[in-house]
């Protein structure tokens, strides 16, 4: 990856895409965290590591099968 100059790529080497992911996925979670106490929001957050690991966030106390249903039902022209 060419950092500093907005172009992102595939990490070729497998450890340091690794090391990578596991960064990313910390910041994002901790991120995701930090609005939905922020801003009072509901938030769910799902990852698929390359190995086919689950993470997932859900904010507020609520279950992300509660997060997700309320997204799934919602009406199709809010979800574009």
């Amino acid at each position: 990856m060419n950092r500093g100059k907005g172009k992102l790529e595939k990490i070729e080497k497998l450890f340091g895409r690794q090391v990578t992911y596991s960064k990313r996925k910390n910041g994002l979670m901790k991120k995701a965290h930090q609005l939905s106490v922020l801003c009072d929001v509901q938030i769910a957050v799902v990852s698929f590591s390359p190995s086919g690991r689950l993470s997932q966030f859900s904010s507020h106390n609520k279950r992300m099968e509660e997060i997700l249903e309320r997204y799934a039902n919602l009406p199709d022209y809010l979800r574009d």
